[in-house]
């Protein structure tokens, strides 16, 4: 049976290494492990995987520092292992290229869930990457490849839900999505007619867009638009 998707673990805690490949496993993933960076970029030139979950602390070099060197040539998803509260760690983790963190501690099948959302995130982008790299509107621009949007070339380090949703708003063209189809095309699961996440990630969405030129609407029963701000 083919394997719902390829993981590499960048971890320098073995035991909670085990564990996190033990969970991913079950799930169906296929799992490589890593406890330095030189192993780690050997997994990742053999196996390509589609999801790297890396520590920042290894023993031959900064977690940052690799997320900045394979940024340039992976579309994989990159997260981080990040205290929960570490505003600074967290913010270091995004200049430095990663698409979402994991904050620690955390149960077992949240750490599932959470590699399983951002497999599906990474087969969206890879789709839409088949068909063309960049879309620009105005100031505007994403780029497919590594899930980055830029606001006059500068990174504006949207999570990877983020990226997701402004993506699919991008291509809108100025409609109307409803709440449900955006949950699910992001999240690929059912709402159950709970927004939250959803919410907190336009939230934080229409911030991060500021000075581009654009407006996130929300209407109710019809769902989010992006528009162009008129001047």
């Amino acid at each position: 049976m083919e394997a719902m998707g390829i993981v590499l673990i960048i971890e320098n805690d073995i035991e909670a290494m085990n564990v996190n490949k033990e969970t991913l496993e079950k799930e169906g993933f296929l799992v490589y492990c890593a406890t330095t960076l030189e192993e780690a970029r050997f997994y990742l030139s053999e196996s390509k995987p589609d999801v790297l979950v890396l520590d920042n602390t290894l023993p031959d070099g900064s977690g940052h520092d690799f997320c900045r060197e394979i940024r340039k040539y992976t579309i994989a998803s990159i997260l981080f292992f990040a205290a929960a509260g570490s505003e600074l760690e967290i913010m270091e983790a995004f200049a430095a290229g990663a698409n979402d963190y994991i904050p620690t501690p955390y149960p077992n099948e949240e750490f599932g869930a959470w590699v399983a959302a951002h497999i599906n995130l990474i087969k969206m982008v890879r789709k839409q990457g088949e068909r063309i790299r960049f879309i620009t509107r105005g100031s505007l621009t994403l780029d497919i490849m590594t899930a980055t949007a830029t606001i006059n070339d500068v990174d504006i380090f949207l999570a990877s839900k983020e990226f997701a949703l402004l993506l699919i708003l991008v291509q809108g063209d100025s409609e109307y999505i409803e709440n449900e189809s955006l949950y699910y095309q992001v999240w690929k699961r059912h709402s159950n007619n709970d927004y939250g996440a959803l919410k907190t990630a336009i939230y934080r969405l229409r911030k991060k867009i500021e000075g581009s030129g654009f407006k996130l609407n929300s209407k109710r029963y019809k769902g989010y638009s992006l528009t162009k701000i008129k001047k």
